[in-house]
């Protein structure tokens, strides 16, 4: 392995993954998903959609799955036609690159001081021209997270007409009162879709699973706009294995938290400012985050730039933690760049 400055070993704290160990029966079964790898998965998924439909109690009409849960997001952008996408900013790089693909315009609203998503303003956003909105909670970078009244209440107001797309990727992270229960969002609005992924919390990033919840006429129209055989056999079947184990989840997502607290005290102590949130992940506001991931460079520690605003830092083992807090560079500031 590569070494870099100090002879520590590259660590790259920029792409979110779970860095504790996986589950050994998931990884069994996903190894029993390559026993023949001359044949062909299921066209949709259906033992995966069963599952899920188990798991939410809901019926498997109501589920989509896909190669991770951007799949699932593209197929969404793929059923707008024109006009224009309502993007509260900074959040995932993948939506405005979907966007020009299809053709959409761009409107990004701010995000509120705690880094979610500013539903007021994303309400002052939408007028005639919009067809798709994107709400991302807990949101990725800044780690915001909005509750599930907060989103009853959004939808409710909100015009006819746009597909609202709700992405959770890291909900199971979520720590509050009151987080959203995506059935009661779906089953109330017929344009509502919500994602989620086994990329995180599961730690299964590199099989690429992940799905949709919506009412079944939108599903269907999701599982058409899609390529068949998404979802590989492996995939499916450690996804199912790891839906089937919760306490292996629920271990995942208290190591993942309380490293996630750690390292937003120690970060805190040295004096860099910074969002804890609600994702696997801290947010540091910073006003030349450039600058700050090139020296950060330096000592083999990758992040993830957002320019203008910030730097996304993944959370990962202990040792990881007291890695980034020794080694984040002391640097002169002119004040944190705002969420959004």
């Amino acid at each position: 392995m590569r070494t870099v400055v100090g002879g520590s070993p590259p660590l790259a704290a920029d792409r979110n993954e779970l860095r504790h160990p996986g589950s050994r029966a998931v990884l069994a079964a996903a190894l029993g998903g390559l026993a023949d790898p001359s044949a062909y998965p299921s066209w949709d998924a259906p033992a995966l959609r069963a599952e899920l439909a188990r798991h939410w109690a809901v019926e498997p009409e109501w589920f989509v799955a896909g190669g991770g849960s951007v799949d699932v997001l593209a197929r969404a952008f793929t059923l707008v036609a024109g006009g224009r996408l309502v993007l509260p900013w900074p959040s995932f790089d993948a939506f405005p690159q979907l966007a020009g693909a299809r053709g959409l315009s761009v409107a990004h609203t701010r995000l509120r001081a705690d880094g979610a998503v500013d539903l007021a303003e994303v309400h002052r956003a939408v007028d005639a021209d919009t067809s798709l909105v994107v709400v991302c909670t807990p949101n990725s970078p800044t780690g915001g997270s909005l509750t599930h009244r907060e989103l009853v209440e959004f939808l409710a107001d909100l015009p006819a007409g746009p597909l609202v797309v709700i992405d959770q990727a890291y909900a199971e992270f979520v720590d509050h009162p009151d987080p959203p229960r995506p059935v009661e969002l779906v089953a109330a609005h017929p344009g509502v879709l919500v994602t989620r992924t086994f990329s995180k919390a599961y730690g299964l990033a590199g099989l690429r699973v992940g799905y949709g919840l919506a009412l079944p006429a939108l599903a269907a129209r999701l599982a058409a706009a899609g390529c068949p055989y998404a979802v590989t056999s492996a995939a499916e079947r450690a996804a199912i294995t790891a839906l089937g184990r919760p306490l292996d989840l629920a271990r995942a997502v208290r190591a993942v938290n309380a490293e996630r607290a750690r390292l937003a005290l120690g970060l805190g102590a040295r004096g860099v400012p910074v969002v804890a949130g609600q994702g696997n992940f801290v947010w540091v506001p910073d006003f030349d985050p450039e600058l700050t991931s090139v020296r950060l460079a330096l000592s083999g520690v990758r992040v993830k730039v957002y320019p203008g605003h910030g730097i996304r830092v993944s959370v990962g083992t202990a040792s990881d933690t007291d890695r980034l807090v020794r080694d984040w560079p002391a640097l002169p500031s002119a004040g944190p760049a705002r969420c959004g």
